[in-house]
């Protein structure tokens, strides 16, 4: 419950002091779910974690108290500090250059934290790039690249890994889109193109998570030797035709990135992204499915709420279009 509330007062709070306490709340609260709950190597996966959550959070907070400004509103920053804020929500978000923490740990955290650490927790830091981005001057068009990078990266890694563990590298690529997101030169669109894409990726990738701990409490088991049921692949389809940007309101997030292009390297790294996270996304759903078909003892309420997660989405979108 705390580490939920944390959440709220992240986005919440005006004073940038606040949102770094509320920034130490999640990290304490999700570190003892990770040290005391995780899976395999918990403990050490959890140090780990535990360690660069704070250097990201440290170094927001020194690049805000040497701004002098601690009110998000007439939040001004240069040099050093401004460059020192945007690292730390980087290394929080765990994009490319700076996520080595992030597959061990959301891929080894109890399903539950899973669900919230990686599309949610990691993902808020992407409010504040947006929010801050005026006042700290930061490039625009480079942060955009940058972000477009990340997401191809963040891709490349998912190939060679397992699915429990690609789960978590997906993240790494979903982070840099809402790098890219965050930089989109207008602002009204930049916010519309973050949220959108914030919402889709925290419901489809909630649902994967809670697919990959199916496995792990039912079958003791994670999903390089699952077997499916009618529920398991219709839990799987909708979460990763959803990752994959091939429907469902990521799809509206994407092409309001898409309008944020203004050079030839910016159009080829979108497009890199957008067929190399769809081919990510079917390449887990094929390794799913050439598993092979079998009954999966679990009971109801525990596919009910994932398929719910993995809908979510595709519901948000026809009621977008019903709009």
């Amino acid at each position: 419950m705390l580490y939920v509330l944390s959440f709220v007062y992240i986005i919440i709070s005006e004073n940038l002091i606040f949102v770094f306490l509320a920034l130490e709340l999640s990290i304490i609260t999700s570190y003892l779910l990770i040290w005391y709950f995780g899976y395999g190597d918990r403990r050490r996966v959890g140090l780990l974690y535990f360690i660069w959550a704070q250097i990201g959070s440290i170094l927001f907070l020194i690049g805000v108290a040497m701004s002098g400004t601690y009110l998000a509103a007439v939040f001004k920053a240069a040099g050093t500090a401004s460059l020192m804020v945007l690292v730390g929500l980087l290394v929080k978000m765990g994009t490319a250059g700076v996520h080595f923490w992030l597959p061990y740990a959301h891929a080894e955290a109890p399903t539950p934290p899973s669900a919230l650490l990686s599309p949610v927790h990691a993902g808020l830091m992407a409010y504040w790039l947006w929010r801050l981005r005026d006042g700290a001057g930061w490039p625009l068009e480079t942060l955009y690249l940058y972000g477009l990078t990340a997401a191809v990266y963040g891709t490349s890694l998912v190939f060679r890994e397992s699915v429990n563990m690609a789960l978590a590298d997906s993240t790494i690529a979903n982070m840099g889109l809402l790098v890219a997101a965050a930089a989109v030169q207008k602002p009204e669109l930049s916010y519309l193109a973050t949220a959108v894409l914030f919402v889709g990726h925290a419901f489809a990738k909630a649902a994967g998570f809670m697919l990959a701990g199916i496995y792990i409490v039912r079958l003791h088991t994670d999903l390089d030797q699952l077997k499916w049921d009618t529920w398991v692949l219709a839990l799987g389809v909708l979460s990763f035709v959803t990752l994959s940007d091939v429907f469902g309101i990521n799809l509206l997030g994407r092409a309001m990135v898409a309008v944020g292009v203004s050079q030839a390297l910016a159009a080829i790294l979108l497009i890199a992204t957008l067929s190399s996270t769809a081919l990510y996304s079917f390449y887990l759903l094929h390794k799913i499915y050439k598993g092979g078909q079998a009954e999966v003892p679990t009971d109801g309420g525990m596919y009910l709420s994932a398929l719910a997660a993995a809908a979510a989405p595709f519901i948000i979108l026809m009621a977008v279009f019903a709009i």
